[in-house]
């Protein structure tokens, strides 16, 4: 294991720190020979445990990348056929023919599919009555057919009319937004 220039500079500021402390204290606190290089050791060691919790765990080695370049030529393929004919081949063969000859042509006849397409027939109008006005038994209001609140009267709770007063009679209220008052 290699140490790089860098590193070994580091190791050697850190001993020399370690040396100039142990002799601040021997000098300033009146140690003895062997208890300032027990403190020495002990800086030392505590250095090292911090270093290397500290210290980002790498691998140093240095890894090599060869990049291989690999060139294609396209070359131009020439293949030979050779074809073996079982005839011989006759070079002046001229025949004459005393009949007529004839050819015979097959016309096909076209095949016609049948489509069936359904015509729908025009449905009878339904017989849904149109009323005027709307109201609910919940809210106790009416509004006209076209008013934006009253299409959101639920089914259950509906009642149409073609006139006002059957909601009258019921004390219902007319609607502020489609009915204005004159």
């Amino acid at each position: 294991m290699a140490l790089r220039t860098i590193d070994l500079i580091g190791v050697m500021a850190s001993l020399f720190g370690l040396i100039l402390i142990n002799s601040l204290l021997m000098a300033n606190a009146g140690f003895t020979l062997a208890q300032s290089v027990i403190t020495l050791a002990i800086c030392g060691i505590l250095y090292a445990i911090v270093l290397g919790i500290l210290m980002p765990k790498t691998n140093r080695q240095v890894k090599e990348v060869v990049k291989e370049v690999i060139k294609t030529v396209e070359k131009p393929v020439i293949k030979e056929v050779i074809k073996y004919v079982d005839k011989p081949v006759v070079q002046e063969v001229i025949k004459y023919v005393d009949r007529p000859v004839f050819k015979e042509v097959i016309k096909e006849k076209p095949i016609y599919i049948e489509k069936r397409v359904n015509v729908e027939t025009p449905r009878k109008k339904l017989n849904i009555p149109h009323y005027n006005y709307v109201g609910s038994t919940q809210t106790k209001r009416y509004h006209k057919h076209n008013c934006r609140l009253g299409k959101l009267i639920k089914k259950k709770f509906k009642i149409s009319s073609n006139s006002t007063s059957i909601f009258r009679k019921r004390r219902f209220k007319a609607c502020k937004a489609c009915m204005k008052r004159k």
